[in-house]
């Protein structure tokens, strides 16, 4: 009750300085957008799932026995964190096979690492903490060629490799690797950037065969069939299924013996058949090899070579580390025909940023057509309608209050307030119209109004933000995802609920009183 007096006494008050609320509404309005961009922007907040993941990729060559050994010491710092309770580790890839793992090529020299936490609830760390940790013990072990790790759900989309991707184009891969380095070592050094990495590098190591053609035609050995005998002899050929007595399937691959495959001149030593005269002599005979270093991984977008630098950001809204990393790549020069492109969440988020932007717009249009349909006329909507402009002062103060960014979830709780926040104006001005029918006086009906439907508009306007608390605190695992629109939504109602009541009847006041000035200029 006393709340509701200083109401009514602050409502008559402002009544009579009408442009003072005007102005403290425009400023508030204004405070509250600029709020929200000094905020910054992701596509969803990052949630701690309680599981990571770490890729480990040993040098070109590696054996792997050899991977082997480099991911048990991988997997000893990962059992000291005390909040660790199992991993998961697979070492080396068969062909064919997959992971999310982000680390690019896959092979003897690949292994991925799946950790699971305590939950959230129960330790005292950030699953974020963990993984800072544990990379900066990464770094120090040798025979490390690249590393990532990540948490679960890291990007909001599965098809996005990683929040921070810089996509390079050209023919030549020598040049792409030096622009790859350039633009690393520029990502590095950006602020919030955390462990970057390349998609593929020139460090594969092979054995580049040429055919003498003479030689060939004069033996019968066509360099198709010399290429297809290695491939055959070294890597293998299918050679059927052996079915088991209880339905299991074996795969027979054969193929020369192990002792017979392990350096580079058991690949001369290849027998071929020669197609003319059915005579057997090694592959050497025909070739010679030099040792090149080439990309592991060939990578390509609509059929052109590409390499992708990729990196995880971390302490800072995506957005702002977005257009660092695009300032901070601007100013490396391409040779002619090469580009340089950010992507990444960065290009989801645009996308999804259009399509809520115009489910918001049809969503104000839509009630603004339903309001001018129930109360007949086009000005009044347009005053119910301005409660939605200043729920966002409370939606930028709820936002940095819990220290959250602008992610897709708040702007679906912008979405949700248009559709709320307008029930507190409905209120008032449906009131205040009854009571002007009944012969009430303007300002006297616009007083009573506020003073007869406050507690109902409390009430209503409470009972949403209680209901969305538990959402907002976070008090199931999970919740981190949609906790910005709970936050959303409670700040909005707040500021709402209390400028609504001083803003919206003063600014029926004013429209009312202008358009009376407007019927007696035109003889109405």
């Amino acid at each position: 009750d006393y709340l509701r007096q200083l109401y009514v006494s602050l409502l008559t008050k402002s009544l009579k300085a009408r442009w003072v609320v005007f102005v403290t509404a425009v400023v508030l309005f204004v405070f509250g957008i600029v709020l929200l961009r000094f905020q910054g922007t992701e596509l969803l907040p990052k949630m701690d799932s309680g599981t990571s993941f770490v890729t480990v990729e040993t040098p070109s060559g590696s054996s792997l026995d050899e991977t082997e050994a480099v991911v048990s010491q991988v997997e000893k710092i990962i059992l000291e964190e005390p909040e660790v309770e199992r991993i998961s580790t697979q070492i080396g890839f068969e062909p064919g096979m997959h992971s999310f793992g982000g680390g690019g090529v896959q092979g003897p020299t690949n292994a991925f690492i799946s950790i699971t936490l305590s939950p959230r609830t129960e330790r005292s760390e950030s699953i974020w903490e963990i993984q800072d940790r544990i990379r900066q013990k990464l770094a120090k072990i040798p025979n490390i060629q690249n590393y990532v790790v990540r948490e679960s759900g890291s990007t909001a989309k599965v098809t996005t490799a990683s929040s921070i991707l810089v996509s390079i184009r050209g023919e030549d891969e020598l040049v792409l690797n030096k622009v790859g380095d350039q633009v690393l070592e520029k990502v590095r050094q950006v602020p919030g950037v955390v462990n970057p990495y390349r998609s593929w590098r020139l460090d594969q190591r092979s054995i580049l065969l040429s055919i003498d053609e003479e030689r060939a035609r004069e033996l019968g050995l066509p360099p198709a069939a010399a290429a297809r005998e290695l491939v055959q002899s070294l890597d293998g050929i299918n050679a059927g299924i052996l079915r088991g007595t209880l339905g299991e399937d074996t795969p027979i691959r054969v193929r020369y013996d192990k002792l017979f495959r392990e350096n580079e001149q058991d690949a001369y030593d290849v027998r071929a058949i020669s197609s003319r005269d059915g005579k057997v002599f090694p592959v050497g005979a025909v070739a010679t090899g030099r040792e090149v270093e080439v990309q592991g991984l060939v990578t390509r977008e609509n059929l052109e070579p590409t390499l992708q630098v990729l990196a995880l950001h971390q302490g800072r809204a995506l957005n702002f580390v977005s257009a660092d990393v695009e300032k901070a790549i601007s100013q490396i020069t391409l040779p002619r025909g090469y580009s340089l492109r950010l992507e990444g969440e960065n290009k989801d988020m645009d996308e999804s940023r259009g399509e809520l932007m115009g489910a918001l717009g049809i969503a104000i249009i839509a009630i603004y057509l339903l309001l001018v349909a129930q109360f007949r006329s086009f000005v009044q909507p347009i005053t119910v309608m301005m409660a939605v402009p200043l729920s966002l002062i409370g939606v930028s103060l709820a936002l940095v209050i819990a220290g959250k960014t602008v992610s897709m979830p708040v702007m679906v709780g912008l979405i949700l307030l248009v559709g709320i926040v307008v029930n507190n104006s409905i209120i008032l001005i449906d009131f205040i119209r009854q009571r002007r029918e009944a012969g009430e006086q303007r300002q006297k009906a616009i007083i009573d109004s506020v003073s007869t439907r406050f507690r109902p508009i409390m009430m209503t306007s409470f009972s949403t933000i209680v209901g969305m608390i538990p959402l907002a605190l976070e008090w199931a695992l999970g919740a981190e995802r949609f906790s910005p629109l709970a936050i959303a939504v409670i700040g909005g109602m707040t500021a709402s609920t209390f400028l609504t009541m001083l803003v919206i009847p003063v600014l029926y006041d004013a429209f009312d009183d202008l358009g009376g000035r407007v019927k007696k200029a035109f003889g109405k």
